[in-house]
């Protein structure tokens, strides 16, 4: 029971914080999806930091990892909704626009997860 209130609690923080992203960087219907790019960014950031914490410290906190992994960035990244921006966007013959943000999103979430674990691993 525990376990499932740590996911519970992590992602409906995680899911508020990226509606407010996405109220306030989505803009109009069909503009560039800035909340949803940069909610990903942070998502995988806040994981690789959370990853590298755990390497460094040589110790695992399953509640914390459920809480911040699972919960938060589960709740906080947005994958379905970047699918279904893309395709619309791709629906709109913005092809252009649809592969820059396919290759931005994977590229700088790939970032985040690296940038993360990096930043810890100077604290040693």
């Amino acid at each position: 029971m525990k376990n499932m209130l740590a996911v519970f609690v992590g992602g409906g923080a995680g899911s508020l914080a990226r509606y407010f992203l996405s109220t306030y960087l989505n803009g109009a219907k069909n503009a560039f999806p800035w909340g949803t790019l940069i909610s990903n960014f942070a998502a995988c950031l806040i994981l690789g930091l959370f990853l590298g914490w755990e390497l460094k410290n040589e110790n695992q906190v399953y509640g914390m990892r459920l809480l911040i992994i699972t919960g938060f960035c589960g709740g906080f990244s947005t994958f379905s909704t970047f699918s279904a921006e893309t395709l619309n966007m791709l629906q709109n013959h913005k092809v252009e626009q649809a592969v820059v943000y396919m290759i931005g999103s994977i590229g700088i979430c790939l970032l985040g997860v690296l940038a993360g674990t990096a930043l810890i691993n100077l604290l040693k």
